[in-house]
């Protein structure tokens, strides 16, 4: 139950985050620093939100049984019925790709909910990026599309990326030694 707990806890202050804020998971001066340029650029500009595939299938599952899921699916929902509108949100063509496979009628109905976001390229930046991630031993080989979704947000300068994939995105662990890699990149991991 605990861990339950603690994944739902997570998922929440993620999208909480997205609702306008702050997930505080960086050193104290990192936190001032970001606090103070989240809090100024938010009175002038929207908040960059990459969308990852998940939100688009919790958003158009049928209702979960399992109380963990079904909490997900609603947190989702809260989401993007209250919260979306107050910011720019992209994807990207690999996001597409996924979100269009599977059943055709619930593929259908996560594509229309992605058409009317920006698509992001995936640059030889962007596969560079993702190919030291998995060269790095960050994320399995067989998680490209994971490592190419946080390629994408980083490199395009994203201050989110939005996802419930718990295994490899949504991973505290995952997260810290990928701030890591970006740090000595020259670039700043979004917020995920």
């Amino acid at each position: 139950m605990g861990v339950t707990r603690n994944l739902l806890a997570y998922s929440t202050r993620a999208i909480r985050f997205a609702c306008g804020e702050f997930l505080l998971t960086q050193s104290k001066e990192s936190q001032k620093q970001r606090l103070a340029i989240y809090d100024f650029d938010c009175i002038f500009r929207l908040v960059k939100i990459f969308v990852e595939t998940t939100i688009p299938s919790y958003l158009v599952s049928k209702p979960a049984r399992d109380v963990v899921q079904m909490a997900r699916q609603q947190t989702t929902r809260d989401w993007w019925e209250n919260c979306r509108e107050g910011h720019n949100l992209y994807t990207s063509q690999i996001v597409l790709e996924e979100a269009g496979a599977g059943d055709s009628e619930a593929a259908q109905a996560r594509l229309a909910l992605l058409a009317s976001l920006d698509l992001l390229e995936i640059s030889t930046s962007v596969l560079a990026f993702a190919r030291k991630i998995l060269l790095g031993g960050l994320l399995p080989k067989e998680a490209d599309r994971d490592a190419a979704h946080i390629a994408t947000a980083t490199i395009h300068g994203m201050d989110a990326l939005l996802s419930l994939n718990f295994r490899h995105l949504v991973n505290a662990s995952i997260q810290a030694r990928l701030r890591r890699l970006a740090l000595r990149e020259g670039y700043e991991l979004p917020v995920i």
